[in-house]
C-alpha cells in the first residue's frame, strides 16, 4: 500500500527551466541568417516577457546552450548583451561523439574560457584551493550527438 504525501504547508515554489539547444547556424544557415536568428531573440525576448517577474523581481531567464563548433563572436556578443540585461545566460553545448578524454577537455576549457574572457559570460567562483585558482563555472559537458 502506498503512503500518501502529507499536505504541503507554507510557501510553495514553482520552478520552470526554459532552455534550448540554440544553434543559429542550424541547417547550414549562412552567417546572415544566423545573425537574423540571434537578432530576433535579442529584439523580441524582453517584450515577450514584459511584466513577468519572479518573487525576487527578476524576469524569466532563458538558457541558450550554444554549440562550440558554431562559435561566432557577433552572435555571442548579442546574446551576452541580452544576458547582461537579466534575460538569460549562455551555456556550453558541445558535440563530442568519438572524442578522446583529452580532446573533450581541450574543447570544454577553450570554449569556457572564450565565453568568459571575451564575452563576460559564465560566472566565476573561488575554488577551495584559494583565489589563485579562480575558475569559470558552467556546465562542463552537454550533448553527445
Amino acid at each position: 500500500m502506498r503512503r500518501r504525501p502529507g499536505k504541503a504547508t507554507g510557501t510553495k515554489h514553482l520552478v520552470f527551466c526554459v532552455a534550448d539547444h540554440f544553434e543559429p547556424f542550424r541547417g547550414g544557415a549562412s552567417r546572415e541568417t544566423a545573425m537574423e536568428r540571434v537578432q530576433q531573440w535579442h529584439d523580441g525576448y524582453a517584450a515577450s516577457v514584459d511584466g513577468l517577474r519572479d518573487s525576487d523581481g527578476q524576469p524569466p531567464r532563458h538558457t541558450f546552450f550554444y554549440p562550440q563548433e558554431e562559435y561566432d563572436p557577433q552572435c555571442i556578443d548579442s546574446l551576452a548583451e541580452l544576458c547582461r540585461q537579466g534575460f538569460g545566460e549562455v551555456e556550453v553545448h558541445l558535440h563530442h561523439r568519438n572524442d578522446t578524454a583529452e580532446g573533450l577537455r581541450e574543447k570544454l576549457v577553450e570554449f569556457r574560457d572564450k565565453l568568459h574572457d571575451k564575452h563576460g559570460l559564465l560566472g566565476t567562483r573561488e575554488r577551495t584551493t584559494g583565489p589563485q585558482d579562480r575558475r569559470t563555472t558552467g556546465p562542463q559537458d552537454h550533448g553527445t550527438t
